[in-house]
């Protein structure tokens, strides 16, 4: 009797093997769409895998990138293989990336579930996950712009016109009353000298 490998597992169950997971997610990373990213996904089309099933798995790749990100013993949480690559792997990546991935991935496979277009809900996802920094850039942006953040250039740029300010006005109100001073004179004057007359 012949025995199954992992290889003939995969092959049964429509299941991307786990090489091919990781280095998508590396050529996501590295904002390879349409050499590699789009590429993958159309091999595994043509391959016969379930689009569903590899969201899925995709899925499950990035919980255990959070899980290795967030704890301190990623060991006691998960039983995985290859963990060192696991690990190797999340040191590319802020929290806020595979948690942004996360969302992505989750929303496609919801989609997904009521679609006839789930390679076009995979591409979509695959695109959106390599602009991910572009987009947390944004949202960063819009929030400091939100609570009403100043960069420490321009607040320090400000401080120092107030500063120039604060300065000059001793002198302003001093020429003020100079002048002030001289128009009263040449009033009296010319009063004076109308007198005189």
């Amino acid at each position: 009797m012949k025995k199954i490998t992992y290889e003939d597992a995969i092959e049964i169950l429509g299941v991307a093997n786990k090489d091919l997971i990781f280095n998508m997610v590396d050529d996501i990373k590295e904002k390879k769409i349409g050499k590699k990213s789009l590429l993958v996904i159309d091999e595994i089309i043509q391959n016969g895998k379930d689009i569903q099933q590899f969201i899925k798995d995709i899925i499950n790749h990035f919980r255990n990138l959070m899980i290795i990100k967030s704890s301190k013993n990623p060991k006691n949480i998960l039983e995985i293989d290859d963990m060192e690559r696991y690990i190797k792997q999340s040191e590319s990546m802020d929290l806020s990336y595979i948690l942004k991935a996360l969302e992505i991935l989750t929303e496609a496979e919801t989609q997904g579930k009521w679609s006839t277009q789930t390679r076009i809900i995979l591409e979509m996802a695959v695109i959106k996950m390599v602009n991910i920094e572009e987009t947390l850039s944004l949202e960063e942006r819009i929030k400091r712009l939100e609570e009403g953040f100043v960069p420490r250039k321009q607040a320090d740029n400000k401080s120092q016109t107030l500063q120039n300010q604060v300065k000059q006005k001793p002198y302003i109100k001093e020429e003020k009353n100079k002048k002030k001073s001289q128009f009263i004179k040449k009033k009296k004057n010319t009063k004076t000298s109308r007198n005189n007359r």
